[in-house]
């Protein structure tokens, strides 16, 4: 879980824990699940002042580590991915341009990955590496089911 500083809220402590794939991102106020909004997807806070406020996490591809947007502000959990992280991750998306909707899943799928990779605890010549390897296999399996339909 990760303590997250939200100017207004000095006085509670908010935690996250992130998404790890198989569940949603959940918020925590003082060690407590956040209560529900009534939109989906969303958590009613309390400020220091008193007024409710919504909170909600805004996704995005390809990174895995969410924002958290709360009151229209918005509270980033991790410094963003550099362009040359991107691009590393996204590589993969290439196959969409040449290999149809087979190639669009395989990339799509790598990239997920990758990202996760890139976020991950490992080195830096690790996630690199990791991420090659996830490329080339995703690449190599594009290869192998086209020569199969081909057949």
């Amino acid at each position: 879980m990760q303590t997250v500083q939200i100017p207004g809220f000095e006085g509670q402590r908010i935690e996250v824990e992130v998404s790890n794939g198989f569940n949603s991102s959940q918020l925590f106020v003082n060690g407590q699940p956040a209560p529900a909004a009534p939109r989906r997807g969303q958590f009613l806070l309390r400020r220091d002042d008193g007024r409710e406020v919504t909170a909600q996490f805004k996704a995005g591809f390809p990174d895995p580590i969410p924002a958290l947007l709360v009151d229209n502000q918005t509270i980033r959990l991790a410094e963003p991915l550099a362009w040359y992280e991107i691009a590393w991750v996204a590589f993969p998306l290439v196959l969409i341009f040449i290999g149809g909707a087979i190639g669009g899943a395989l990339g799509a799928g790598a990239t997920v990955i990758n990202a996760q990779i890139m976020r991950s605890g490992q080195n830096t010549v690790a996630k690199y590496a990791l991420c090659a390897l996830v490329s080339l296999v995703a690449f190599g399996l594009w290869a192998f089911i086209v020569s199969l339909i081909r057949r």
